[in-house]
């Protein structure tokens, strides 16, 4: 495994096992209208979010693209 794609792994895994713990992360991944992320959540969503997804060099499945 790259260390780019262990990098965002450490950070999805990171912010998935708050989200689910946390009711305010969890009702604003919702959407804007349920509110916002924790002070820890959105430090944790931000870093995701800026972090490129390392999958991104794969083709798309051709049942994906029906």
């Amino acid at each position: 495994m790259t260390k780019h794609r262990e990098h965002w792994l450490q950070l999805h895994d990171a912010y998935i096992i708050h989200a689910m713990q946390c009711q305010q992360c969890k009702a604003a991944g919702k959407g804007e209208r349920y509110g916002q992320r924790c002070i820890a959540g959105l430090e944790l969503w931000q870093a995701y979010e800026a972090t490129p997804y390392p999958y991104t060099h794969q083709k798309p499945r051709k049942d994906y693209s029906q």
